[in-house]
């Protein structure tokens, strides 16, 4: 177990739902985090939206998608090479003034009418450049922040922030583009990234977990996915989050038609449908706080249940019940993402757990790119029930394959692992539970 200089054992060991918060470094970064999140869903609605104004196409809200992500899938693998080189706090003040001109850049065209579509595609593809570093150096960022005994109530503190962001920020943004338009999303957008350049000029980098960043030549960029693909337990989980990454987490192409076209809606609605996925998110968030153990059967749980939502979206006649679902499918989507990052973060070697979480960046986020068009045609050939069923019907098949290929009990991963730290646990596919956080017990 990791220590900070000058923190008490005592006070470590005892499990918290707030257990992270008390470190001050990190609790810097989150509130950073937090007002930037707002303004990031101020903007991700209002441009749906103005996409949509633009061309009433939900192709072509699919292609901005993944404008957005795209450069993600080709260069999050030498981006996550260069967060395992580079000091992460330093590369997150590039990254922030990066996305301050860009979101600046869509504010002032579009309060002057000069706005079309080629431009906001191409301020998303170049925001899209940036993130491809800033994904997986956000994740890393955090895991610099704490102890390891911290990491995973870290990592569902963070996740609980970016629920109630999702929950606060499409809400008023729906309002503010039915009360003043989309011009005022995108400035204040700009204006909160200077929240995190702020949190970030206020950590204590004497208090951070000490750097391993590589020195070795060009061919160690791509050595993350050999010891991805040796670990079982990494190997299955990033292949969960693929899956969710191409056919789960793209409900902002679905969202905006299914709110106009099959309830009448407008902007406010839509707004309201991604707040209620962000409430639902929280409430999935709260429980998974004070979780120690992580079980393999939890992620089949998850699945059936993200399942039964989409389902339930696909075929009510009733509004109620439609956010019902939405809160359904948000709660198993933040669960399924804490366990996930979790168990890459806890399972990876320092010196590797930037390309690590690159690979979980791209499964998650990078994978939109195919799978925002995809939903985008579903949603014009044949309406979004019909895109959110098929979004049921994958999900409900992955729990399937997970069922019938997990270990059976008591059998081993006898696969051969390089990293330096191994737990005695056996592999976390089996219905047996693998300890994280404060009961973790590790030996050399």
């Amino acid at each position: 177990m990791r220590l900070r200089p000058g923190s008490d054992p005592s006070a470590e060991s005892k499990p918290s739902t707030i257990r992270a918060w008390r470190n001050r470094n990190f609790r810097l970064y989150l509130i950073g985090q937090s007002v930037s999140q707002i303004g990031n869903w101020f903007q991700q609605t209002a441009e749906v939206w103005l996409i949509l104004l633009l061309t009433d196409s939900g192709t072509a809200v699919g292609i901005q998608t993944a404008l957005r992500f795209g450069p993600l899938l080709l260069f999050g693998i030498p981006a996550g090479y260069l967060t395992d080189r580079v000091d992460r706090r330093l590369l997150l003040f590039g990254t922030q003034v990066v996305y301050i001109l860009s979101a600046g850049a869509i504010a002032i065209t579009s309060f002057t009418g000069t706005v079309n579509l080629p431009l906001v595609y191409a301020t998303a593809f170049s925001r899209g450049i940036v993130n491809a570093i800033d994904n997986p150096l956000r994740r890393g960022f955090v895991r610099d922040l704490v102890t390891d005994d911290e990491l995973t109530n870290a990592v569902s503190l963070n996740s609980t922030m970016h629920t109630i962001a999702r929950f606060i920020g499409p809400a008023l943004a729906g309002s503010l583009i039915v009360a003043l338009g989309v011009s005022w999303c995108f400035t204040l957008n700009t204006v909160s990234y200077t929240a995190v350049l702020f949190s970030l000029f206020l950590i204590d980098p004497t208090k951070m977990r000490p750097g391993h960043y590589e020195k070795e030549g060009g061919r160690q960029v791509f050595a993350g996915l050999g010891y991805a693909w040796a670990n079982r337990r990494i190997r299955r989980t990033l292949a969960m989050v693929t899956v969710f990454g191409l056919f789960v987490v793209n409900w902002d192409v679905v969202l905006p038609l299914y709110a106009t076209e099959e309830w009448a809606g407008n902007a406010s609605l839509y707004g309201f449908f991604v707040s209620t996925i962000g409430v639902g998110s929280f409430i999935g968030a709260l429980v998974v706080l004070r979780v120690t153990r992580i079980s393999g059967a939890f992620f089949r749980w998850i699945g059936g249940v993200m399942s039964a939502g989409f389902a339930v979206l696909a075929l009510t006649p009733l509004l109620p019940i439609a956010f019902l679902g939405l809160a359904i499918v948000g709660a198993m989507a933040t669960s399924f993402q804490i366990f996930a990052q979790s168990r890459l973060q806890l399972e990876a070697e320092d010196r590797l757990s930037g390309r690590v979480l690159a690979l979980y960046s791209i499964a998650l986020v990078g994978m939109r790119p195919i799978g925002a068009p995809i939903m985008g045609f579903l949603v014009d050939g044949l309406g979004s029930r019909v895109a959110l069923g098929f979004s049921a019907i994958v999900v409900a098949l992955m729990v399937i394959t997970l069922l019938l290929t997990r270990l059976p009990r008591g059998a081993a991963d006898t696969t051969p692992i390089p990293r330096d730290v191994v737990r005695d646990a056996e592999d976390a596919d089996v219905d047996e539970t693998v300890p994280i956080g404060p009961t973790a017990e590790r030996r050399p």
